[in-house]
């Protein structure tokens, strides 16, 4: 029999290394990035400020914004996990997260309420992992697959899941006391950035470049890891982010998860 916990939290932390896998480098990087982009001449409103300044103005233009996430994250043993998240910086976020062969889940989220829904694969995968059976696994997926788990949001479940939200809008504030280290002004993604090297405490270390005219957001962020390098780009800041309830029929709570569960 599988308990409640056992299945509603299968996907709850996966998205969370978000902030701490990219930002911080929880893998170690091997060596610099190796593609070269050209660089032009400084802007003064921007270059001229310490790299921490930067890193900081950048840090507060994003969790003030909508904006949308996109790239590849270092998954562990699972995988490169590929990432697309658009959030509003207000709580509400959508998006969907693929976690290298275990496969993907759909994320909505609002400050009310939070939907997850895992695909098949994924399903199977972890269920897999878990010891259970085929059969049993089956079953499972049969009954509750193709559905959207919700639930109270000061269940600690779903509260995992709506943290996912406020881990993309914070995305760069986890680097803290790092050294920032600041370049001259370079394209990236064809547009005027000042590349910051960000170490922190146990020597790991990533890049992020930062808009050099007008607000300045992040544009991208790298860190060249030894087999799982992270590469995620910034776009659509701004932009509107409007999250739509899934219909209630394809809707199921984790409170009904568990009985779900007990049948199977």
């Amino acid at each position: 029999m599988l308990s409640h916990r056992s299945l509603s939290t299968l996907a709850l932390g996966l998205l969370l290394t978000v902030s701490v896998t990219a930002c911080t480098g929880a893998d170690k990087p091997s060596a610099a990035p190796a593609t070269a982009t050209p660089t032009v001449s400084a802007t003064p409103a921007l270059a001229d400020l310490s790299g921490e300044e930067i890193l900081k103005q950048a840090t507060a233009a994003l969790s003030q914004n909508s904006f949308t996430v996109e790239g590849d994250l270092s998954g562990g043993e699972d995988g490169a996990m590929r990432v697309t998240l658009s959030t509003d910086g207000k709580g509400s976020c959508t998006g969907t997260i693929q976690q290298g062969a275990t496969g993907s889940f759909e994320l909505r989220a609002t400050p009310d309420r939070t939907w997850l829904k895992p695909d098949a694969q994924y399903w199977a995968s972890i269920l897999a992992k878990k010891g259970v059976s085929a059969d049993v696994a089956a079953a499972v997926t049969e009954r509750i697959g193709g559905k959207y788990l919700t639930g109270p949001q000061d269940d600690p479940d779903v509260k995992g899941m709506a943290e996912i939200c406020k881990g993309v809008t914070g995305i760069l504030s986890d680097f803290g006391n790092a050294k920032v280290t600041k370049a001259a002004v370079r394209v990236a993604e064809g547009v005027e950035t000042v590349p910051l090297t960000v170490t922190t405490a146990d020597g790991s270390s990533g890049q992020v470049y930062i808009a050099a005219t007008g607000k300045p957001y992040p544009v991208k962020m790298e860190s060249p890891m030894d087999t799982q390098p992270v590469h995620v780009v910034f776009r659509d800041f701004g932009k509107p982010v409007t999250v739509q309830a899934p219909p209630a029929a394809q809707v199921l709570d984790t409170a009904d998860l568990k009985k779900q569960t007990q049948g199977a």
